[in-house]
Formats: structure tokens, C-alpha cells, sequence
């Protein structure tokens, strides 16, 4: 289950900033200057949240934007540091995570290197941030999915698409998918019988890469909704390729 650590939560329930509000010239933090790759409703969602990926590319950066619904955050990939470049080199992932104190870092950086394949990782260091500058809930989730892109838009090889999905299970035995921050929240509460499951794939298939259940579910709860869970991912994968497609496409990247 997700750990505290010690990042700042720097999120705030009055900031839901949209991309018109930010400045052209802001792209080392929230970039603007970007291109759009698509955006895709989250099956069954009924406050009919989106996810949206976008991207801008820096002298020695990669700036990926992901946002659903209100939840809106900035991923950075500098440019991977291979095993020639440097005499004194260890191989790996680094990753900070600002703005969400909830979520493990290390847990996230598991996730990620999961979907890098070892031949790659054991010879690249990548440094990799994130900045949740507003949380609505399903911050792991977009964070994946939108590091996915900037993981790509970096040269850096994984191995297929990774799509990710939280799963709420309330005291009615409801599922809801892609629940809330408050929501949420019930569940790293404790409040009983308030669950959720997130669920990450890699590859098109049923198999399943990474899970995690937080809260006090009642133990039928937890298959229904790993089944949920696991079919949202399937159902978001044709919007993932063809993003990923897209971005593999398009001439302004130079890829």
C-alpha cells in the first residue's frame, strides 16, 4: 500500500488551474508551449472526467503534462544519462513527487522501471520529477500514463503501453472508477468498508504488471474490483497507442 514521504503537498482545493492559465513563458515549470496529443472520457466515469497527455521538449529535458479532471500534473525526464558518458555511473531511476505526500515514491519508482526494459535500464540513469500542483484524486494513475509519454519522447525503450485505473469500493459494494481526492481519501482513512484498487498494465493483454489496494475492503470486494480495474486499463489502451503513435508521428519531435 502507498506510504507517506516526505515530499511537500503543495496541492490546494482552489487550485484548478487550466492550461489557459499558464503564461507562455512558463515552460520550465508548467508548460504551455506544447502540442496536444489527444484526449480520451474514462469509460463510465459519470462526472465524465478526461485524461489528457500533452508535451513539450527542452534542451535537456522532456516536460510531460497529464491532467483528469482537476488533477493536473507537470512529469520531467532529463535526458537519460547512459553508461559512456560517465566514468563513475549507477544505473537506475530517480524519482521525486511533489505535492501529494500520500503517495510512495518508491512505489512509483518500482512502476516505472517496471516498464523499462533491463537490458536499458541496467546501462541509464534517468532522473525523473513530478509536480502535482492540483489534486482531484487518481494522481498515480496519471502520473504513469503520463510519464509513459514523456518516457517515449526521451528515446528511452519500454516495454509496451502502460495504462492504469483506481477503483473505488464503497460500503453499498459500489464500484466507482476513478474516483475522487475525498473519495479517496475514505479509503487511507480507514473508514470502514471504503476501498480502492489501482491497477497498472503494461501490455494489451489481461496480465496485470502492478496492483495496490488501500483501505478496509470486505474481501468479495477486492476481485470485483480488481476486475473492474483491469478492464478500464484494457478499454484505455486504443487511446494510449494511438497517443503514443501520435507522438512517434509527429515531425516536431525529431523521433
Amino acid at each position: 500500500m502507498f506510504g507517506s514521504s516526505e515530499s511537500e503537498d503543495v496541492s490546494s482545493e482552489e487550485e484548478v488551474p487550466s492550461m489557459q492559465d499558464i503564461p507562455d513563458n512558463l515552460t520550465y515549470r508548467w508548460p504551455k508551449n506544447i502540442v496536444e496529443i489527444g484526449e480520451a472520457s474514462v469509460p463510465d466515469e459519470p462526472s465524465n472526467r478526461k485524461i489528457q497527455l500533452k508535451l513539450h521538449r527542452a534542451s535537456d529535458k522532456i516536460c510531460a503534462f497529464g491532467s483528469m479532471g482537476n488533477t493536473r500534473i507537470c512529469c520531467v525526464v532529463m535526458t537519460p544519462v547512459n553508461e559512456s558518458d560517465q566514468e563513475d555511473f549507477e544505473a537506475g531511476v530517480s524519482v521525486k513527487l511533489r505535492g501529494a505526500t500520500y503517495v510512495n515514491e518508491i512505489t512509483l519508482r518500482d512502476c516505472i522501471q517496471s516498464m523499462i526494459p533491463s537490458s536499458r535500464l541496467k546501462r541509464t540513469f534517468i532522473d525523473i520529477s513530478f509536480h502535482v500542483y492540483s489534486d482531484a484524486g487518481n494522481v498515480v494513475p496519471t502520473a504513469l500514463m503520463t510519464v509513459l509519454l514523456a518516457l517515449t519522447a526521451s528515446r528511452v525503450d519500454v516495454k509496451g503501453i502502460v495504462t492504469c485505473v483506481t477503483v473505488l469500493i464503497t460500503p453499498e459494494e459500489n464500484l466507482i472508477v476513478n474516483p475522487t481526492k475525498e473519495e479517496e481519501q475514505k479509503a487511507r482513512d480507514k473508514t470502514p468498508e471504503f476501498a480502492y484498487v489501482t491497477v497498472m498494465k503494461i501490455m494489451k493483454d489481461d496480465h496485470v504488471r502492478w496492483w495496490d489496494v488501500e483501505g478496509l475492503p470486505k474481501a468479495s470486494q477486492v476481485s470485483k474490483a480488481m476486475s473492474k480495474a483491469t478492464q478500464e486499463a484494457s478499454n484505455l489502451y486504443p487511446h494510449m497507442a494511438a497517443t503514443v503513435q501520435k507522438l512517434i508521428d509527429n515531425e516536431n519531435y525529431d523521433l
